[in-house]
């Protein structure tokens, strides 16, 4: 009996809602070519004998770099 009791109590789910994209700006537009800049001479520089060290990093700047973009030419604001 006291497990009904329990689960009365409990609240329904609530709905999940998906955050709202950010809203870059020209600032984050230039800090993120700084970051692919950053990241290729990370790349560059690295004398290991592992060719991909480091890739993952790039790549992932270069994709943020190309979303930023791509919201920005979206509003209007880079041509």
């Amino acid at each position: 009996m006291q497990i009904k009791g329990v689960f009365r109590a409990m609240s329904p789910r609530k709905k999940h809602m998906r955050p709202e994209p950010p809203q870059y700006t020209l600032a984050d537009l230039e800090r993120a070519r700084d970051r692919v800049a950053a990241a290729e001479r990370r790349v560059d520089n690295d004398r290991r004998n592992n060719p991909s060290r480091g890739r993952a990093g790039l790549k992932r700047a270069r994709f943020e770099l190309c979303a930023i973009e791509s919201q920005l030419r979206a509003r209007g604001l880079l041509e």
